[in-house]
């Protein structure tokens, strides 16, 4: 997927939506801008007076485009938005990770996020895809409220220590760690997939008020035994005994499946 921003003149607007609409590219959004380039602006005349304009108004398109999409587009903007003169603009095409749509929440990723995704599951199987959707969402969340997160998004650092760093902060009680620890050895996100690891770290979590990693729990239990299941649980008790202990009696782990 990418984006493509053009940037035209003004009076091109219609004739460009009109080539885009063409071509099969239905949907823009636009905003008014000022600046130059080589053609440094003009000159105008007023009340006698000639005055130097150095910012000229322009139009910036921003399009979001399939890959398969950018050569059809780009060259309908550029033929319907050319005059030959100096000025007639820019097209810059930049990748883009992901587009979700606010209404109902549908994700559209890119072919270079769906390979990521097909490398660590087979294709027709989404979940793994919405997983590492809401890993990221979840990270840069704690990236606004940790230091050790925000230093570690800031710092390129081995992928290894990811894990660790949730792993981590686990014990320090942090809700949101439990359920990215969970979708690591969910997915196998650097480290190998570990069904029981991934349902205690969401048992936990569902169990710290994030009632988001029940539906991950309940994700990862479809693939697992009853043995594994009740592996798992006796996990959570253990976990919550030597390093929650405070919060133990408050869980309620009795009552959790």
């Amino acid at each position: 997927m990418k984006l493509i921003i053009a940037i035209i003149k003004p009076f091109k607007l219609e004739t460009v939506k009109d080539a885009l609409e063409n071509v099969g590219v239905n949907g823009m959004t636009t905003f008014d801008v000022r600046g130059f380039g080589k053609q440094k602006g003009h000159s105008e005349i007023f009340r006698g007076s000639e005055y130097s304009l150095d910012f000229l108004p322009k139009i910036t398109l921003l399009i979001a485009v399939e890959d398969r999409e950018v050569e059809a587009a780009c060259g309908a903007i550029r033929s319907s938005a050319m005059t030959g003169k100096l000025g007639d603009g820019r097209i810059m095409v930049l990748g883009m990770e992901a587009m979700q749509h606010i209404r109902t929440g549908e994700v559209i990723r890119s072919a270079e996020l769906i390979q990521a995704v097909e490398a660590v599951e087979p294709v027709g199987n989404s979940s793994t895809g919405n997983l590492l959707w809401r890993y990221e969402n979840f990270l840069e969340a704690l990236c606004g409220q940790d230091v050790e997160y925000k230093q570690f998004k800031a710092v390129p650092t081995d992928k290894n220590q990811e894990l660790k760093l949730h792993l981590r902060k686990c014990k320090e009680g942090i809700s949101q760690a439990f359920v990215l620890a969970g979708i690591c050895f969910h997915v196998g996100k650097n480290t190998v997939n570990d069904a029981i690891q991934a349902y205690m770290h969401y048992n936990i979590a569902t169990l710290l008020g994030i009632s988001e990693a029940g539906d991950f729990r309940s994700m990862i239990s479809a693939s697992m035994t009853s043995e594994e299941i009740s592996q798992a649980q006796g996990l959570t008790r253990k976990f919550v005994a030597r390093h929650l202990p405070q919060a133990g009696a408050v869980l309620g782990l009795e009552s959790e499946s």
